[in-house]
Formats: C-alpha cells, structure tokens, sequence
C-alpha cells in the first residue's frame, strides 16, 4: 500500500475516535496549540513507521510528504510541544494506538502494509512503557 494509503488509513481511523480525554493547554498560553486529532494523527502515522524521537517527527513536518499532508502542508510543531502533547495524554494516546492497531488487524490492513514481521506490534508498543 502507498503511503497516502497508509496515511488515509490512519485518518480516517482517528476521525472517528472519541478525542475527548486528549489534554490541551485550553489558557492559550505558552506554545502554539495545535488540534488534538492533528497531534495523534502525526504520532500514529510516526511510530507506525517507526520514528519516535519528537525531534525528527517535527523535522518530518518539513521533509517528509506524507507528516506535511497529515500536518495541512504548515504546521510545524516544535519538538517541545509534540513531547508535551505525547506526556500530557500518554494513556490516551496509547489506548487510541491500539485501537488503530486493532483496526488495521481487523480489516487486514496490518498485512497489506508490511506489518507482519514477529515482534512488530511489541516494538512499537515498548516505546510506552520505557
């Protein structure tokens, strides 16, 4: 499957999700805000092809088509608010990412996207509980 499939998959999975336990800074104050389904969207399609560091997922916002599409083509957020963004909502986060997971099992779509190697699924789950 392309990545636009990949990335399409993901989006159309959290649109539908319930977002209302994801944490925002609602004063308005300090770093920009971004929408939370934005910011999961991003953390999802990141760790699904295995980039983690909140670093490189916000320099992906600039180089990598398929973050820039999931971003609207302008949204950069800073490394800083992407690690607050995944500690401020780190069991929300992790219960939306196995929905997806669940999801993509579901329908077949962990297959068809090459995720079928041993271990994967545990890989990428290890990453919340280190």
């Amino acid at each position: 499957m392309a990545c636009r499939g990949v990335v399409d998959f993901i989006v159309d999975i959290i649109e539908r999700l319930d977002l209302q336990s994801f944490k925002i800074n609602r004063r308005g104050s300090g770093d920009e805000q971004y929408p939370p389904a934005m910011m999961l969207e991003l953390l999802v399609y990141c760790y699904i092809t295995g980039t983690f560091s909140s670093r490189r997922i916000q320099q992906a916002t600039y180089t990598d088509v398929a973050v820039r599409y999931i971003c609207g083509g302008k949204a950069h957020p800073e490394f800083s608010v992407i690690c607050a963004f995944r500690r401020e909502n780190r069991e929300a986060f992790k219960e939306a990412f196995i929905k997806v997971l669940g999801i993509a099992q579901e329908t077949g779509h962990l297959k068809k996207l090459g995720w079928n190697c041993p271990g994967w699924v545990d890989s990428r789950l290890s990453h919340f509980y280190t």
